[in-house]
């Protein structure tokens, strides 16, 4: 992927999270939510404020996390990356070529790790406002839309490991040996 693109993609879902953040600040009650146990019931309690705090220095981390490194890539040895055939790979020639699409992918796992990020958020965010406006209903409960948002992302992260790894496996044709 065209690095400049990725890094399109992966501001643009930043620039989400920011407006998801000073949407969420607005709606939430007095008592959030915070954590939920394996069954998808709150057990855990904050303030809307350390709510929010905990939601911002997360995306902040993920900026960090995944912007970061994308920018030193071209600056680490060669021994920093862990793939197969890595001669290969990072010989002189192919070096640019293999960081970019580095940079590319890495972005764009980025990417979908914000979007779960504040797709995770809004589901929080929602149950706390179903019980909040329905004070019969008892208390905050994820739904089913946490497992489905969960698995999704578990299922892309394997995706993209597993295409990583077998991508670097194959030789082009013109290195393989007859």
């Amino acid at each position: 992927m065209n690095v400049r693109v990725a890094w399109g993609i992966f501001a643009a879902t930043l620039l989400i999270a920011v407006i998801h953040i000073a949407w969420s600040g607005t709606v939430l009650p007095e008592r959030v939510a915070s954590h939920f146990g394996v069954s998808g019931q709150a057990d855990g309690w904050s303030t809307p404020s350390g709510f929010m705090a905990v939601y911002v220095v997360t995306i902040a981390l993920m900026a960090l996390v995944f912007g970061g490194p994308s920018v030193f890539f071209p600056r680490l040895p060669d021994s920093a990356f862990s793939i197969p055939r890595r001669e290969y790979w990072m010989a002189p020639e192919r070096r640019a070529a293999t960081l970019a699409r580095f940079t590319g992918q890495f972005l764009v796992f980025g990417a979908a790790t914000n979007v779960f990020l504040v797709a995770i958020m809004h589901i929080v965010v929602r149950a706390n406002l179903a019980a909040a406006s329905a004070p019969d209903a008892g208390e905050p409960r994820l739904s089913t839309a946490f497992f489905v948002a969960f698995g999704l992302y578990m299922c892309a992260t394997l995706g993209w490991s597993g295409w990583i790894i077998v991508y670097h496996m194959r030789a082009p044709r013109s290195d393989r040996k007859a």
